[in-house]
């Protein structure tokens, strides 16, 4: 019997377009997925099993419940896990700073401290930047604004 060991972050020898993206992205995964699970499991659990019993008696298979029953009441749900997933990968700055070895790799927000010399700051520049770092994330709030906020109450609903 072997014991077989891999690496978790890809490495590559090749130089490629965008070195370490996938190792980014996995990254960003290990973080944000621990989280989406939590913030769905109390989501889910809040769904009466009477309508997963009642698809069955309407004769739905086991995927037909997830895709006609459980999936549409789950959407605000998903809404709410997507968005901070969203927010929390944006805003990392240690994983980048960690994985990102080249400018085609690197984000916005760390791309912040590029504004930055030795003895100064250019505050209207930091500024600036921060200010158009931030307009994706209120442009997205705005767009699912009404399904987040429902879905925030749902899932702290118990015994509904």
């Amino acid at each position: 019997m072997g014991i077989s060991a891999h690496p978790v972050f890809p490495c590559d020898v090749q130089p490629e377009p965008h070195p370490l993206v996938s190792g980014i992205i996995l990254a960003h995964t290990a973080f944000a997925l621990p989280f989406a699970v939590w913030l769905l499991k109390g989501y889910f659990d809040n769904i009466p099993d009477s309508l997963a019993d009642a698809g069955k008696m309407d004769g739905c298979s086991q995927i037909d419940i997830l895709w006609r029953i459980m999936l549409p009441l789950s959407l605000p749900g998903m809404t709410v896990a997507g968005f901070y997933t969203f927010v929390l990968s944006w805003n990392d700055y240690l994983a980048v700073s960690v994985l990102s070895q080249t400018a085609s790799t690197r984000t916005l927000p760390f791309g912040l401290q590029l504004f930055q010399s030795q003895n100064q700051v250019n505050w209207g520049l930091v500024l600036t930047a921060a200010f158009l770092t931030m307009i994706p994330v209120i442009v997205l709030f705005a767009l699912i604004q009404n399904r987040l906020v429902e879905g925030l109450a749902d899932g702290g609903m118990k015994g509904m």
